[in-house]
């Protein structure tokens, strides 16, 4: 176990991780077993591995001090492969292994998580779903922050997944697990569901059942950092943008910086017609920055009168609202 010190405040990260393990003894004697494989062969499903690397590969396993964690990390980045070749060989015994209670679980888990996808044998994910959402709620799990960053994405992943293979993390599993979650991972949660929605216009079909049916409701989940997430989410999709807005906006709090999210909303334009959002759903825009902007700013935000201005432009009605009268009130007041 190593330590870290961040603004004076010890913070523990394991040594049972793939960046110890690339520059460990043992890890370079597991990396060379993996060079020795023949490069150019197409291995199929189930076809096994030779006899030799299993056989080399498992001891390592068992090599005194670390060297037994930093061989489990590397083989564990390495999961779903050794699996699609060999998996009632070497797949199956790391299987077993990456179990709650075995010796080298916190060691594989870090390796199969640092290799930042989910399995995509639905089996192979089957026999792990019960390891891999015990890492939520397991305080002896000791991961990166990149590692626990990385849970969190693959959590949201693995219920977009489900839609199509039950195999995955359903709904009640995936709230489960944000809950006992930590608030980082909690976040990267939400920062992968933006990106689904981005990147695969997924907002219908799995980004609103995330956000009623997933995403925890109870106050104490809900954050600064969390809201910040949440507008990138609402980002992420124009077009939807209005119901996304409306999905939202009852897990959002008052920021403590909201000058980014009003310049992007001025100035980040929309793929379909070049606006603005702040010109396309003015009043959309209008309800998250109510919702957003403290009372008890020093100062507003800035170039938040250019923005009242260009919603109100957008459309004047905008002028009557509680929304507008109160952020320009707080403009008149700085």
């Amino acid at each position: 176990m190593g330590e870290t010190t961040v603004g004076g405040v010890v913070v523990t990260e394991s040594r049972k991780t793939i960046d110890h393990a690339i520059n460990a003894p043992v890890g370079h004697l597991v990396e060379c077993l993996f060079d020795m494989l023949p490069t150019k062969k197409r291995w199929t499903k189930g076809e096994g591995l030779p006899a030799a690397f299993t056989g080399r590969l498992l001891r390592t396993l068992s090599a005194p001090g670390e060297g037994s964690d930093h061989a489990a990390a590397l083989a564990g980045s390495r999961l779903d492969w050794l699996y699609y070749c060999d998996p009632k060989g070497i797949g199956n015994e790391l299987v077993r292994r990456a179990q709650p209670g075995e010796p080298l679980f916190e060691a594989l888990w870090n390796g199969i998580i640092s290799a930042g996808a989910l399995p995509q044998s639905a089996e192979l994910f089957s026999r792990l779903k019960g390891a891999f959402l015990s890492l939520f709620s397991n305080t002896d799990f000791v991961g990166s922050s990149s590692v626990r960053q990385t849970m969190g994405e693959l959590l949201t992943v693995g219920a977009y997944w489900f839609r199509k293979d039950r195999a995955y993390v359903s709904p009640s599993e995936a709230r489960t697990a944000l809950q006992k979650a930590s608030p980082a991972t909690r976040q990267s949660a939400l920062w992968m569901l933006s990106t689904i929605v981005g990147k695969y216009k997924a907002w219908r079909s799995f980004g609103k059942l995330f956000l009623t049916e997933i995403w925890p409701k109870e106050a104490m989940y809900r954050s600064s950092e969390i809201t910040n997430t949440m507008l990138q989410v609402a980002e992420a999709d124009h077009r939807n943008f209005p119901d996304i807005v409306a999905t939202i906006l009852p897990y959002l709090t008052p920021v403590d910086h909201p000058d980014l999210f009003i310049y992007r909303e001025m100035r980040q334009p929309d793929d379909a017609d070049g606006k603005s959002l702040v010109q396309r759903w003015p009043l959309e825009v209008l309800s998250l920055a109510n919702a957003v902007v403290p009372d008890n700013l020093r100062a507003a935000p800035y170039k938040m009168g250019e923005f009242l201005d260009d919603i109100a432009m957008a459309d004047p009605t905008a002028r009557d609202t509680r929304a507008w009268q109160r952020l320009n009130a707080l403009l008149n007041r700085s």
